[in-house]
C-alpha cells in the first residue's frame, strides 16, 4: 500500500481491510474512542470518534461494526451505560448507529458481510458455568436469531 499519514502518532494494534479501507483502532487511553480510515481510493485519511471506548472492531466493505463500552478503572469490566454497545459505522463518513444494545467485556462479534454479523456472548448460570450464546444479526430486518449455546 505504501506509507500514509495518520492523524494520531501513535501505532495501532486492531487492522481490518476492505476493498477500498485500511481500518484502524488504537487500544490507547488517548485514542480508544477513534476509529482511523485510510481510503485507498481518495488517499486520504479520516478519525471518527465514537461516545465509548472501542473494544472490538471488524470491518467488511462500507461498514465496520465496533463493540462500544467504558471499562472499570485497571478492570477489563464494562460500566453500564446507555451508549454501550454493538455500533455499525459507515466508512466513508463515520456516521453510526447502535444495533444492539447488549455488549460488554463477553461479547465477540464476526462480519459475514455490511449487513450481516454472527455475535457470540459469552454469559454465566447459576451453577458459575460459563456458556457461549451464539446469535446471527441481519441489518436489513433487524432480526437477532439465537443459533446455538455451546
Amino acid at each position: 500500500l505504501g506509507e500514509f499519514h495518520c492523524e494520531l502518532d501513535d501505532a495501532y494494534d486492531i487492522f481490518n481491510f476492505t476493498p477500498d479501507c485500511v481500518v484502524m483502532h488504537n487500544w490507547s487511553r488517548e485514542y480508544d474512542r477513534n476509529l482511523v480510515v485510510y481510503s485507498l481510493s481518495s488517499n486520504s485519511t479520516a478519525v471518527y470518534t465514537l461516545p465509548k471506548e472501542i473494544h472490538k472492531m471488524v470491518a467488511y466493505d462500507q461498514y465496520a461494526y465496533a463493540v462500544v463500552y467504558d471499562t472499570q478503572k485497571n478492570s477489563s469490566e464494562a460500566v453500564a451505560a446507555e451508549e454501550n454497545g454493538i455500533y455499525r459505522i459507515h466508512l466513508t463518513d463515520g456516521s453510526y448507529e447502535v444495533i444492539e444494545s447488549n455488549a460488554n467485556d463477553d461479547t465477540e462479534i464476526h462480519v459475514v458481510s455490511d449487513d450481516c454479523i454472527y455475535i457470540v456472548q459469552r454469559k454465566m448460570n447459576i451453577l458459575f458455568q460459563s456458556k457461549r450464546h451464539i446469535y446471527k444479526f441481519d441489518y436489513r430486518t433487524g432480526n437477532k436469531e439465537k443459533l446455538a449455546v455451546m
